[in-house]
């Protein structure tokens, strides 16, 4: 199963995350090796995807592990905790949807029909409410 562990930074640490980033890395290296990491990143502390010296808040790993218990060990192993960078973690089951996942073969030509006119048209949310109301 998928879970999400959502770890929070402790105030400070930028300098020990940047020299544990490698042995970090190298973990999530594993899972991506083995097909089952889904997805994982730093969160900016600020709004920017280059936060220079404002740092992280925190990480997301969304990950496949055989348990719960897995997963929580999985994250309470990583470098990041050692080192005193992660503060809080939280780990979660994950149910990983995607566009295609959610949608039937039934009515999957109008709600695309409604996607691609967002997209391209740049429908206001209250047309795109009504249209997607009619296809249902």
């Amino acid at each position: 199963m998928w879970y999400a562990i959502t770890a929070l930074d402790r105030a400070g640490s930028l300098g020990q995350r940047r020299a544990q980033r490698p042995a970090h890395l190298a973990r999530l290296d594993a899972l991506r090796e083995a097909g089952r990491l889904l997805l994982a990143g730093p969160m900016p502390a600020i709004d920017a995807p280059d936060p220079g010296p404002a740092g992280f808040s925190g990480s997301l790993v969304v990950a496949e592990f055989e348990s719960l218990a897995a997963a929580r060990a999985w994250a309470e192993a990583d470098p990041y905790v050692a080192a005193g960078v992660w503060g809080t973690i939280e780990v979660r089951p994950f149910i990983s949807r995607t566009i295609a996942s959610w949608i039937s073969a039934s009515d999957s030509e109008s709600r695309l029909d409604v996607a691609s006119s967002r997209i391209s048209t740049g429908a206001s949310a209250r047309n795109a409410r009504a249209s997607a109301t009619r296809c249902r």
